[in-house]
């Protein structure tokens, strides 16, 4: 966003950074000629990596009340602030970023074409940065609270759907869609010979649960590489997650198709989530086989 009352900066500014390119795309901007237009629009777009902020728009200190406003109000620690003045005597640089959190200061007579790239450059890393820790932070509280619910159930069969049920939304972190149909299954088993004990899509076949029909060749292919690897499998737009159980005879797997997009930290997060329910997945087996024979010693 470039945040300024004069027309002529804003010609300048995209003349300067016209072929700019950060990750191998093109910067985008957006023009707002007052601190009020700068609010609105921040408000209503939650993309902005950066913004070119001037300090004297429609009062002397507008930018400042901008700042003030991302920081406070809005609780954005996210999108850089690059502040520019013409008149620097009217905020004191020390004062600026001590008291608004501001990332940049520039006064518009030294800010040449290099520096204003460099500045840029960087806050689009340090943006791409935050938000990437932001996601993550985020994607755990998810596991935290998916293992917690998970811990609930006292039956393996729900435990194993609540799985399939949990990653599917764990993994739904891009406001744009990670994935498009995806549907799976949770198995167990040994090489070439896996019971499903849940499903969704073509998977929710209840032949496949009863054990009177098989899952496709090329689905077993992928559970049999995992299960010999004792690892997670990660292809074009399928994936397989490794749960091992306690005595490592027998391999519990997630099976996943139709996913795309999938990014290392998701990788991280699944795995995260994955490693995590292998001591409860045992737990869980050995309640109910304990609930089981209460019930048959009655």
């Amino acid at each position: 966003m470039i945040a300024d009352d004069e027309q002529m900066v804003h010609e300048i500014t995209r003349q300067v950074l016209r072929s700019l390119e950060y990750d191998e795309r093109p910067v985008q901007f957006i023009s707002v000629y007052s601190g009020k237009e700068a609010i609105e629009t921040i408000q209503s777009r939650k993309d902005i990596a950066a913004i070119l902020l001037d300090v004297v728009m429609e009062s002397d200190e507008a930018g400042l009340e901008v700042a003030r406003f991302i920081r406070q109000d809005l609780k954005n620690h996210s999108t850089r602030i690059i502040l520019r003045t013409g008149q620097a005597g009217m905020a004191p640089e020390r004062r600026v970023i001590m008291d608004y959190d501001i990332n940049d200061y520039k006064d518009k007579t030294e800010l040449t074409a290099t520096k204003l790239s460099t500045s840029i450059v960087a806050s689009l890393r340090d943006y791409k940065l935050i938000t990437r820790l932001e996601r993550c932070l985020k994607g755990m509280e998810n596991v935290v609270a998916t293992l917690h619910e998970l811990l609930k159930v006292r039956s393996f069969e729900r435990f194993s759907e609540g799985i399939l049920t949990q990653v599917l939304s764990l993994l739904d972190l891009d406001e744009s869609g990670l994935y498009v149909d995806a549907y799976g299954c949770t198995a167990q088993g040994a090489h070439g010979d896996y019971r499903v004990i849940a499903g969704t899509g073509e998977f929710a076949n209840p032949q496949l649960k009863s054990g009177n029909a098989r899952l496709p060749q090329e689905v077993l292919h992928v559970l049999d590489q995992a299960t010999e690897q004792k690892n997670h499998i990660y292809l074009e737009d399928e994936l397989v997650g490794y749960i091992p159980s306690r005595s490592n005879e027998i391999a519990r797997l997630l099976y996943l198709r139709g996913v795309k997009g999938l990014s290392q930290d998701h990788h991280v997060l699944l795995e995260t989530l994955l490693n995590n329910v292998t001591t409860a997945l045992d737990t869980v087996l050995e309640l109910e086989q304990i609930d089981q024979s209460s019930k048959e010693g009655v």
